[in-house]
């Protein structure tokens, strides 16, 4: 198993190797990575499958996606405070 740094770097040519596909896509993979792991962590456990890290994955995504909405709607002019029900 990788892990750390090494870990990083597979997953950095995985991401070079998908952006070849559209070369004026170039390097997104990478900014995107650091756009992620600014954002929040997920952590890779020794025993996980790939089903176990896609599953945290996907619900640190919802998350981040819940965040950031609730923070430009508020933004809006015509923003109203979230009720409790709507509150991540």
């Amino acid at each position: 198993w990788l892990s750390g740094p090494p870990l990083r770097r597979a997953f950095a040519a995985l991401g070079d190797y998908a952006d070849l596909k559209l070369p004026e896509r170039t390097g997104h993979a990478r900014r995107v990575a650091r756009l992620a792991s600014a954002a929040a962590d997920v952590p890779i456990h020794a025993g996980d499958t790939l089903d176990d890290l896609a599953t945290r994955v996907h619900a640190t995504e919802h998350e981040l996606l819940v965040t950031t909405l609730i923070a430009l709607v508020a933004r809006s002019p015509h923003a109203r405070p979230p009720s409790p029900q709507e509150q991540p």
